[in-house]
């Protein structure tokens, strides 16, 4: 796990407008434009952009240094031991309830497993409505 602190070289603790000048001072060194054909260079810069993605927006940035989002922004999997809030999904209420009960949910969180992640941020057509429920594993058992 890459921290976006070291990336852009500034303390955990830095003000918003350091971390802008360090990223400014970054980008304007690493920039595509002034190292061309360098793919060195480049992926030094979109990790240098990915990183300010994050820490350049106070609320990003507050749920990076809780721990809920990682490095890329993505949502963190909590474990199933004690001690921690849980996960929260997302699931789509169609105009007869949700989806078709339980079997869906299970097909939905196993299926995406297998394809390698969570997607909960999928697009679908007609007019869906999204919840955010949570639970602890517990109350889901």
């Amino acid at each position: 796990m890459k921290d976006l602190y070291k990336i852009l070289g500034v303390a955990k603790g830095a003000s918003q407008q350091e971390i802008k000048s360090a990223y400014r001072k970054l980008a304007k060194k690493h920039h595509p434009d002034t190292n061309p054909d360098d793919t060195k260079i480049e992926e030094k810069f979109k990790e240098i952009s990915a990183a300010y993605n994050i820490l350049g927006d106070e609320k990003q940035r507050g749920r990076y240094d809780r721990g809920e989002i990682d490095e890329t922004g993505q949502e963190k999997m909590s474990g199933f031991g004690g001690g921690g809030g849980g996960r929260t999904r997302t699931y789509r209420q169609s105009s007869s309830g949700f989806g078709g009960g339980a079997e869906d949910i299970f097909s939905e969180i196993f299926g995406n497993i297998r394809r390698g992640g969570f997607q909960e941020d999928r697009v679908e057509k007609g007019r869906d409505r999204k919840f955010a429920i949570e639970i602890e594993f517990t109350e889901a058992a």
